[in-house]
C-alpha cells in the first residue's frame, strides 16, 4: 500500500535547529497538563490530542526519528524488544526514512521502551500491530487526512512554545524538529561518537556537524543538557 504524502520540510543548506533543553520541554509538557486540567471533561477530542502530545515529545526527545511522518507513521509491528549490556530496549524499523539506502533498525535505548510500554502500550492495551503508535483514534486518523493531522500537530506545538517564549530564540526558530537537535545532541552526551549517532539517526555526520550540533560548543552542550 502507498504511504500518505506529509509535507515537505524546507531543508535548506543554512537551517539550523536550535535544541530544546530539558528545562523548555519540561515547561511544554507542564503547559499540555494544565490544558488537560482546564479543558471541559467532555471535550474528549483536545484532550486526548494534549495527552498524547507530551507522549510524542517525549519520544521524540529521545528516538532516533524525524518528528513527522517517521514517527507518526509507526506502527506497533516495527518495534521488537532487545537485550544489550544487559538492559532492555528497542530495535525499531519505520515504514519510512528520509534516508532510504539505511533502512536497518534504529536502536532505542531502554528511556524509549519505557515510554512505550509504560505509557503508549497502557494507553491503547488491546492493539494490533498494524495500529500506530502515536493519535491511534478516529478524529486524527481517519476523520482527516495525514497532511492535516500533522499540520495540527505541528501548529499546536508552535502555539505552546511559543505561548511560553520559547519558540524564537538568538539561533533561530525551534519548531518541533528542533527536538532531533535535542536528540542528537543527547546521545552525544552518552559518549556515542558522531558516526554511530549518525547511522542510528539515518543521517550523516556532515549533517550533524552542519545543521545539528555545531550551534553550541561541547561546553554549551553540556550546560544546556543540564538545565
Amino acid at each position: 500500500s502507498r504511504l500518505p504524502v506529509f509535507p515537505k520540510i524546507s531543508r535548506k543548506d543554512s537551517t539550523n535547529y536550535p535544541p530544546y533543553t530539558k528545562k523548555d520541554i519540561e515547561l511544554i509538557k507542564n503547559d499540555f497538563r494544565r490544558r488537560i486540567k482546564s479543558t471541559d471533561r467532555s471535550d474528549v477530542s483536545n484532550n486526548r490530542l494534549y495527552l498524547e502530545m507530551n507522549d510524542l515529545i517525549d519520544f521524540c526527545r529521545f528516538a532516533p526519528f524525524r518528528p513527522g511522518k517517521e514517527v507518526l507513521l509507526l506502527q506497533h509491528k516495527h518495534i521488537k524488544e532487545i537485550v544489550r549490556d544487559e538492559m532492555i530496549g528497542l530495535a525499531i524499523t519505520p515504514a519510512t526514512r528520509k534516508v532510504k539506502k539505511n533502512m536497518k533498525p534504529a536502536i532505542c535505548r531502554p528511556l524509549v521502551r519505557d515510554i512505550y510500554v509504560n505509557r503508549l502500550l497502557k494507553r491503547y492495551p488491546n492493539i494490533t500491530g498494524e495500529e500506530y503508535l502515536f493519535f491511534n483514534y478516529s478524529e486524527m486518523r481517519h476523520d482527516r487526512d495525514f497532511d492535516s493531522m500533522f499540520q495540527k500537530i505541528t501548529d499546536v506545538f508552535i502555539r505552546v512554545s511559543k505561548s511560553l517564549d520559547l519558540y524564537k530564540t538568538p539561533n533561530g526558530n525551534r519548531p518541533m524538529y528542533s527536538l532531533r537537535s535535542s536528540q542528537l545532541m543527547d546521545d552525544k552526551s552518552q559518549g556515542l561518537n558522531m558516526e554511530e549517532i549518525a547511522k542510528n539517526s539515518n543521517t550523516s555526520v556532515k549533517m550533524l556537524d552542519e545543521h545539528y550540533l555545531t550551534t553550541y560548543s561541547d561546553t554549551e552542550q553540556e550546560k544546556l543538557l543540564e538545565q
